[in-house]
Protein backbone atom coordinates (compact mmCIF):
# COMPACT_ATOMS: atom_id res chain seq x y z
CA UNK A 1 0.00 0.00 0.00
CA UNK A 2 1.16 3.47 -1.06
CA UNK A 3 1.91 5.62 1.52
CA UNK A 4 1.68 9.07 -0.39
CA UNK A 5 -1.17 10.21 -1.79
CA UNK A 6 -1.58 10.68 -5.27
CA UNK A 7 -1.36 14.40 -6.77
CA UNK A 8 -4.97 13.97 -7.80
CA UNK A 9 -5.68 13.12 -4.28
CA UNK A 10 -3.85 16.02 -2.45
CA UNK A 11 -5.21 18.28 -4.95
CA UNK A 12 -8.70 17.02 -3.84
CA UNK A 13 -7.55 17.64 -0.61
CA UNK A 14 -6.76 21.15 -1.68
CA UNK A 15 -9.98 21.99 -2.87
CA UNK A 16 -11.99 20.30 -0.09
CA UNK A 17 -10.75 22.81 2.77
CA UNK A 18 -12.46 25.50 -0.09
CA UNK A 19 -15.87 24.76 0.64
CA UNK A 20 -15.92 21.05 2.18
CA UNK A 21 -18.13 19.88 -0.16
CA UNK A 22 -16.48 16.48 -1.32
CA UNK A 23 -18.53 16.48 -5.12
CA UNK A 24 -16.86 19.91 -5.90
CA UNK A 25 -13.81 19.32 -4.58
CA UNK A 26 -13.34 16.09 -6.69
CA UNK A 27 -14.26 17.82 -10.12
CA UNK A 28 -11.99 20.76 -9.50
CA UNK A 29 -9.53 17.67 -8.59
CA UNK A 30 -9.68 16.60 -11.84
CA UNK A 31 -12.04 13.55 -11.54
CA UNK A 32 -15.19 12.94 -13.90
CA UNK A 33 -17.99 15.41 -13.83
CA UNK A 34 -20.61 12.32 -13.72
CA UNK A 35 -18.57 10.13 -10.91
CA UNK A 36 -17.56 13.21 -8.85
CA UNK A 37 -19.78 12.49 -6.56
CA UNK A 38 -19.15 9.17 -5.46
CA UNK A 39 -15.18 9.76 -6.40
CA UNK A 40 -15.68 12.64 -2.86
CA UNK A 41 -17.03 10.20 -0.48
CA UNK A 42 -14.65 7.33 -1.68
CA UNK A 43 -11.81 10.00 -1.34
CA UNK A 44 -13.49 10.81 2.38
CA UNK A 45 -13.44 7.22 3.52
CA UNK A 46 -9.65 6.38 2.58
CA UNK A 47 -7.13 7.02 5.91
CA UNK A 48 -4.33 8.87 3.80
CA UNK A 49 -7.43 11.31 2.76
CA UNK A 50 -8.47 11.93 6.45
CA UNK A 51 -4.97 12.22 7.69
CA UNK A 52 -4.13 14.31 5.36
CA UNK A 53 -7.37 16.78 5.76
CA UNK A 54 -6.54 17.06 9.28
CA UNK A 55 -2.77 18.19 9.11
CA UNK A 56 -4.08 20.61 6.77
CA UNK A 57 -7.07 21.77 8.66
CA UNK A 58 -4.47 21.86 12.00
CA UNK A 59 -2.21 24.17 10.03
CA UNK A 60 -4.87 26.40 8.55
CA UNK A 61 -6.09 27.10 12.16
CA UNK A 62 -2.16 27.46 13.46
CA UNK A 63 -2.35 29.99 10.25
CA UNK A 64 -5.36 32.47 10.54
CA UNK A 65 -5.65 31.36 14.26
CA UNK A 66 -9.03 30.78 13.52
CA UNK A 67 -10.22 27.62 15.60
CA UNK A 68 -13.95 26.76 17.09
CA UNK A 69 -13.16 29.02 20.12
CA UNK A 70 -12.52 32.43 17.95
CA UNK A 71 -15.94 31.49 15.93
CA UNK A 72 -18.04 31.11 19.12
CA UNK A 73 -16.18 34.08 21.03
CA UNK A 74 -17.71 35.64 17.35
CA UNK A 75 -21.11 34.05 17.64
CA UNK A 76 -21.55 35.62 20.86
CA UNK A 77 -20.58 39.03 19.95
CA UNK A 78 -22.68 38.71 16.75
CA UNK A 79 -25.61 38.15 19.10
CA UNK A 80 -25.18 40.76 21.74
CA UNK A 81 -24.63 43.59 19.00
CA UNK A 82 -27.54 42.27 17.66
CA UNK A 83 -29.63 42.37 20.59
CA UNK A 84 -28.33 45.98 21.62
CA UNK A 85 -31.17 48.30 20.59
CA UNK A 86 -30.37 51.32 18.87
CA UNK A 87 -32.43 54.27 18.32
CA UNK A 88 -34.68 55.50 14.94
CA UNK A 89 -33.76 58.24 13.28
CA UNK A 90 -35.08 60.17 10.66
CA UNK A 91 -34.99 62.02 7.27
CA UNK A 92 -32.34 64.83 9.46
CA UNK A 93 -30.94 62.32 11.46
CA UNK A 94 -32.98 62.92 14.62
CA UNK A 95 -33.95 60.38 17.12
CA UNK A 96 -37.20 59.34 17.02
CA UNK A 97 -37.78 58.18 20.52
CA UNK A 98 -38.07 54.40 18.75
CA UNK A 99 -35.74 51.90 19.16
CA UNK A 100 -34.87 48.75 16.76
CA UNK A 101 -32.57 45.62 17.05
CA UNK A 102 -31.62 43.13 14.59
CA UNK A 103 -33.78 40.03 15.54
CA UNK A 104 -32.84 37.71 12.48
CA UNK A 105 -29.79 38.52 12.95
CA UNK A 106 -29.65 37.11 16.42
CA UNK A 107 -31.65 34.37 16.15
CA UNK A 108 -29.43 33.07 12.79
CA UNK A 109 -26.32 33.59 15.24
CA UNK A 110 -28.06 31.71 17.95
CA UNK A 111 -28.89 28.91 16.01
CA UNK A 112 -25.49 28.42 15.26
CA UNK A 113 -24.51 28.57 19.04
CA UNK A 114 -27.00 25.83 19.79
CA UNK A 115 -26.16 23.67 16.95
CA UNK A 116 -22.59 23.27 18.38
CA UNK A 117 -23.43 23.15 22.03
CA UNK A 118 -26.11 20.41 20.82
CA UNK A 119 -29.26 22.22 22.06
CA UNK A 120 -30.89 20.93 19.16
CA UNK A 121 -30.60 18.03 17.58
CA UNK A 122 -32.08 16.55 14.71
CA UNK A 123 -31.86 12.78 16.57
CA UNK A 124 -34.43 11.67 18.80
CA UNK A 125 -33.05 9.46 21.83
CA UNK A 126 -35.50 6.90 22.64
CA UNK A 127 -33.79 4.85 25.62
CA UNK A 128 -36.17 4.22 28.46
CA UNK A 129 -39.27 3.02 29.35
CA UNK A 130 -42.75 5.00 28.65
CA UNK A 131 -45.66 4.90 30.91
CA UNK A 132 -49.32 5.45 30.04
CA UNK A 133 -51.72 6.24 32.53
CA UNK A 134 -55.41 6.20 30.68
CA UNK A 135 -58.04 7.86 33.09
CA UNK A 136 -61.59 6.16 31.80
CA UNK A 137 -63.41 8.43 34.22
CA UNK A 138 -64.98 4.64 35.80
CA UNK A 139 -64.98 4.62 39.12
CA UNK A 140 -62.63 2.16 41.16
CA UNK A 141 -62.14 1.05 44.82
CA UNK A 142 -59.48 4.12 45.93
CA UNK A 143 -55.83 2.97 45.40
CA UNK A 144 -57.70 0.21 43.10
CA UNK A 145 -57.22 -0.64 39.42
CA UNK A 146 -61.20 0.02 39.13
CA UNK A 147 -63.85 -3.04 38.24
CA UNK A 148 -63.06 -6.11 36.98
CA UNK A 149 -62.73 -6.09 33.05
CA UNK A 150 -64.82 -8.08 30.30
CA UNK A 151 -64.07 -8.31 26.46
CA UNK A 152 -65.47 -5.74 24.30
CA UNK A 153 -67.73 -6.72 21.54
CA UNK A 154 -69.44 -9.53 24.00
CA UNK A 155 -68.71 -12.60 25.47
CA UNK A 156 -67.22 -13.03 28.70
CA UNK A 157 -64.86 -12.36 31.41
CA UNK A 158 -64.21 -15.99 31.33
CA UNK A 159 -63.59 -16.36 28.00
CA UNK A 160 -61.23 -13.06 28.03
CA UNK A 161 -59.45 -15.45 30.73
CA UNK A 162 -59.33 -18.33 28.29
CA UNK A 163 -57.98 -16.37 25.06
CA UNK A 164 -55.05 -15.19 27.22
CA UNK A 165 -54.10 -18.10 28.47
CA UNK A 166 -54.48 -19.84 25.30
CA UNK A 167 -52.88 -17.64 22.70
CA UNK A 168 -49.79 -16.16 25.14
CA UNK A 169 -51.66 -13.70 27.12
CA UNK A 170 -53.02 -11.97 23.44
CA UNK A 171 -56.89 -11.58 24.53
CA UNK A 172 -59.27 -9.26 23.18
CA UNK A 173 -59.89 -5.73 24.23
CA UNK A 174 -61.20 -5.64 27.56
CA UNK A 175 -64.07 -2.93 29.26
CA UNK A 176 -65.36 -2.62 32.38
CA UNK A 177 -68.54 -5.11 33.33
CA UNK A 178 -71.80 -4.00 32.73
CA UNK A 179 -73.32 -5.45 35.77
CA UNK A 180 -74.39 -9.15 36.00
CA UNK A 181 -71.75 -11.87 37.11
CA UNK A 182 -68.74 -12.24 34.43
CA UNK A 183 -67.61 -15.68 34.78
CA UNK A 184 -69.03 -19.40 34.68
CA UNK A 185 -66.96 -19.62 37.70
CA UNK A 186 -68.67 -17.02 39.41
CA UNK A 187 -72.28 -18.04 38.57
CA UNK A 188 -71.81 -21.43 39.67
CA UNK A 189 -70.03 -20.24 43.09
CA UNK A 190 -73.51 -18.01 43.16
CA UNK A 191 -75.60 -21.05 42.82
CA UNK A 192 -76.60 -20.85 39.55
CA UNK A 193 -78.23 -17.68 39.68
CA UNK A 194 -77.22 -14.03 38.79
CA UNK A 195 -77.63 -12.17 35.23
CA UNK A 196 -76.21 -13.21 31.65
Amino acid sequence: MSRKLTDKQQLFVQEYLVDFNATRAAARAGYSEVSAAVQGNALLKKPLVQLALSEARSKRIKRTQVDQDFVIAKLVEVVERALDPYPVVDRDGMPTGEFKWQGSVANQALALLAKHTGGFSDKVNHEGGITVIVDTGIPGPPGGHGPPLEPLRGGTACESERLAEGDGGHGPLLEPPRGGIACESERSADGGGGSS
